[in-house]
């Protein structure tokens, strides 16, 4: 008998036919559906018949071995030749029958997934009883093979099938709708199966998981439920078998697709909602954004499940979820290079997408893969990055105090193997970090803070974000840690770095204020003596110190306080009671003798400066350090409530009266000595006589006449700010003070500093609104436009300035460029660590801060008063 003709008699049996003649049969359909010569139709029939007729009568637990191994591996074979044979044909210009062609091939592989669906059914059939993997290991690759396939030939088949594409449209949906079918139907299987822990099962769960997740990476661009429900069900099997899976899976690959497919989504929504913005358009864009909105959340849950079940066994996927974040945040406000989105879709997208970044984050703290990537050294971060970066960093600090002991030491006393990539400690790192977000510091930009006493949490700026967390940190560290804490902030307090500085600065004073006063009495000892070994200028290292200096000695204690006038007299302490202003001693009984000696000191010195024989421009160094001891006694205190007697402040009058006699201050305006007399001047107007007066008047007249410096213009300014209230009653004093009055105003006011413009018109404000002299604020505005300026400037009317200014984040941006070509071109950075490094180890080898203890209190004191302070001259 013929093959053709034994095909046809075997289809003419019934069920009980089958039954009896199965032994007999099958082997032959099995050796003719393996045979290298039938054609496709033959081959077709062949496993219809075995699906139609033969499957039902075999018992699912022989399925496999008898049937499913045999023809399923044949059956994906038999589909690929098919779609190759749709190539062919496509490629056959001359095919005159094209379309019936096509159609045929496409009706094979409907035909083949019929059989799939049978062969599933016949699993299925068994009621509520469950399979083992083993007894149909062969259904589910092969039904992913076919499946994958049949998604990928309808996502390409309008360039596969190019002007035929008409031809076969609605065959092709029939296609992808069976396709969708036959993956339920599988997918629902999977989820009843019994998995043991096999060599086998291992290997075929784990090629069914990387099957579904290449049909997730084909379907991703054609259809959201399709993608939705394999991607469900692919993380479903893969953590209800994560012990057995986790050494095997793919999970990094699965979370990288998922990571661009988040940031994808998150892109197309905030486009969505701009153009919502832009155009209050509602409707179908209403509706595509509540879908893909739905899509992103949906992926962001899947993400959330795969790293809290695999968490260890994610390779190289960190990084991803790294740039992930960084990415979404700086799409998002406060991020400067956020684009204007819809303000309630915006709020949408944070309380239901971005909120997962916080617990993320608590589940990747303990990882050291994750320590690697968001600390490593010297990390080249992109600029729009940087604001996230730290965002990042401070959300690893916020859930440190919480971990345990291994995890802290992890990312706070990094430990850096020959083969590992090298990696700064979290506090390092945020320092780093911070130094990036110049532009977001300085606008600045505000991030939700704290709650306080249960009130609402309110926005704060990212320099207290930073400040309030790393401060948290710090002080629930154990001691073994300290080191690297004081290390990392004398380090910054040595940079030239602003706002580095000014943290390190204030997490230092959060230190000394939880702690002892012998802690702080320590800082102070070591920051003065640190200050004697540098030049006293105007640089970074010795501004930064004195200044943190000033803020400790404002945290002693009345006997602290007593013990540091002892310890550091200022006949051999010159240089440091020059940074120290009299607000630092706010003891009763400090601050009297604390101002007797400046002045008794200041006083003679000044008094033997102006009996040497000659005084050089050179000797004006030690009259300009005489003058700033007196300016930090005068410049915070009224001068009829200093603590001092009567004869002592009268001394003080009297000199500054002397040196507008001796010096020739036109010939000096560039001088800062000049600028601290005219300060301090300033500050004593109520109690100078009215010749004194006039004298000083007609000398920073001249000097203005001179070309000064801009120093001396800004001390001018604030000269004629402070004399708003002063009465002369002598009429020719006051007929000679008045006269100049407004020609300093003039000279001052019409300046084109900005500097100078603002001060001066801040000055004459206060001075027109508090003077009794009325008659002479219209001569102060007499020159050029003048009135215009000041009239718009008291009417609070915006400057224009008549062209388009750029916006604070443009002039920001130029701003940092121009910082760091400056710091580039001088090279201090560089001098500057070399010198840290010295610094630190002559400083902290022979520290004799307790060790045994804790150094300081365990809570979270906060003063948030000093964060707009900025470094005194």
């Amino acid at each position: 008998m013929s093959q053709s003709s034994y095909l046809e008699d075997i289809c003419s049996w019934d069920l009980s036919t089958c039954k009896q003649r199965l032994s007999d049969a099958l082997p032959e359909l099995l050796s003719l559906f393996s045979s290298a010569s039938i054609s496709t139709d033959k081959q077709l029939l062949v496993l219809k018949t075995l699906t139609t007729s033969f499957l039902p009568c075999i018992d699912i637990n022989d399925a496999e071995i008898k049937l499913y191994s045999q023809i399923l591996p044949q059956t994906s074979e038999l589909f690929d030749k098919t779609l190759v044979a749709i190539t062919t044909t496509l490629n056959d210009h001359h095919d005159e029958h094209l379309q019936d062609t096509l159609l045929q091939c496409l009706k094979v592989i409907v035909d083949i997934l019929d059989c799939l669906d049978r062969c599933l059914h016949h699993v299925s059939s068994h009621g509520n009883k469950t399979v083992k993997l083993e007894k149909v290991q062969s259904i589910p690759t092969t039904v992913i093979h076919v499946v994958k396939g049949s998604y990928n030939h309808c996502k390409e088949s309008t360039s596969v099938y190019g002007n035929a594409f008409s031809l076969v449209s609605e065959s092709l949906g029939q296609l992808f709708k069976k396709s969708f079918e036959l993956e339920k139907m599988l997918l629902s299987l999977l989820q009843t199966v019994i998995v043991s822990s096999s060599e086998d099962d291992v290997t075929t769960l784990t090629q069914v998981c990387h099957g579904l997740y290449d049909i997730c990476t084909v379907i991703s661009d054609v259809d959201d439920t399709v993608l939705l429900r394999t991607w469900k069900s692919l993380v479903e099997i893969s953590t209800k078998n994560k012990a057995i899976l986790k050494d095997t899976l793919k999970v990094c690959d699965m979370i990288q697709v998922l990571c661009h497919e988040i940031q994808s989504t998150y892109e197309y929504l905030l486009q969505l909602a701009a153009d919502s913005e832009i155009s209050g358009s509602q409707g179908t864009n209403e509706k595509i954004f509540g879908r893909k909105f739905k899509v992103c959340r949906f992926f962001v849950t899947i993400v959330m499940t795969l790293v809290k079940d695999f968490n260890g066994y994610l390779g190289p996927c960190y990084e991803d979820l790294y740039k992930l974040i960084v990415a979404l945040l700086s799409m998002s406000p406060p991020s400067v290079y956020a684009s204007p989105v819809n303000a309630a879709k915006m709020k949408d997208m944070k309380q239901s997408l971005l909120i997962f970044i916080e617990p993320l984050v608590s589940m990747l703290v303990p990882s050291k893969q994750f320590a690697e990537v968001l600390t490593k050294s010297n990390q080249d971060v992109l600029p729009e990055h940087c604001f996230p970066h730290c965002m990042l960093l401070i959300q690893v600090v916020k859930e440190l105090p919480s971990q345990r002991g291994e995890v802290i030491d992890l990312w706070v006393n990094p430990t850096n193997l020959p083969e590992d990539e090298t990696r700064d400690d979290i506090i390092k790192s945020v320092f780093v970090s911070i130094n990036k977000c110049y532009i977001e510091l300085s606008l600045p930009i505000h991030v939700p803070g704290l709650m306080s006493d249960g009130r609402p949490f309110k926005e704060v700026s990212l320099y207290e974000h930073v400040c309030v967390h790393l401060c948290a940190l710090v002080a629930t560290l154990p001691s073994v840690y300290f080191h690297i804490v004081e290390n990392n902030l004398l380090e910054n307090v040595l940079s030239v770095n602003l706002y580095p500085a000014l943290l390190a600065m204030d997490v230092w004073c959060f230190i000394a204020r939880s702690g002892s006063q012998s802690l702080v009495t320590h800082y102070v000892d070591l920051l003065v003596g640190l200050s004697e070994t540098l030049p006293s200028n105007t640089s970074n290292l010795y501004l930064n110190i004195t200044t943190l200096v000033k803020r400790l000695v404002s945290l002693l204690d009345q006997h602290g306080q007593g013990e540091f006038v002892e310890k550091y007299p200022i006949d051999r302490f010159c240089q440091v009671w020059v940074t120290l202003p009299l607000s630092a001693f706010a003891h009763q009984a400090v601050r009297p003798l604390v101002c007797q000696q400046i002045i008794n000191y200041s006083v003679e010195n000044i008094k033997t400066w102006m009996d040497a024989p000659t005084q050089t421009k050179s000797a004006l160094v030690q009259l300009e350090t005489y003058l700033k001891l007196l300016c930090n006694v005068y410049q915070d205190t009224n001068t009829t409530s200093l603590p001092v007697s009567s004869h002592l402040h009268a001394s003080t009058v009297q000199i500054v009266s002397r040196l507008w006699t001796v010096l020739q201050v036109e010939k000096i305006t560039s001088h800062n000595a000049t600028y601290y007399l005219v300060v301090l001047s300033s500050w004593i107007i109520p109690v100078l006589q009215a010749d004194e007066l006039s004298q000083i008047v007609a000398c920073l007249l001249q000097g203005l006449q001179a070309s000064p410096s801009l120093i001396f213009r800004l001390a001018v300014t604030q000269f004629l700010g402070n004399f708003r209230k002063k009465v002369i009653s002598q009429p020719r004093e006051q007929g000679e003070i008045l006269g100049k009055l407004p020609c300093l105003f003039s000279e001052v006011l019409s300046h084109s500093n900005v500097l100078i413009h603002q001060q001066a018109l801040e000055a004459f404000s206060v001075f027109a609104e508090e003077t009794v002299y009325e008659q002479i604020v219209p001569e102060c505005l007499q020159k050029g436009n003048i009135q215009d300026v000041v009239v718009n400037f008291l009417s609070k009317v915006p400057f224009t300035g008549g062209v388009d200014l750029p916006s604070d984040v443009d002039q920001l941006r130029h701003q940092c460029t121009a910082i760091t070509q400056y710091m580039q071109s001088h090279n201090q950075q560089v001098s500057e660590l070399h010198l840290n490094q010295e610094i630190k180890s002559e400083t902290f080898k022979n520290a004799d801060t307790p060790t045994n203890s804790e150094p300081f209190c365990k809570r979270t004191k906060y003063d948030d008063t000093e964060f707009s302070d900025a470094v005194h001259r």
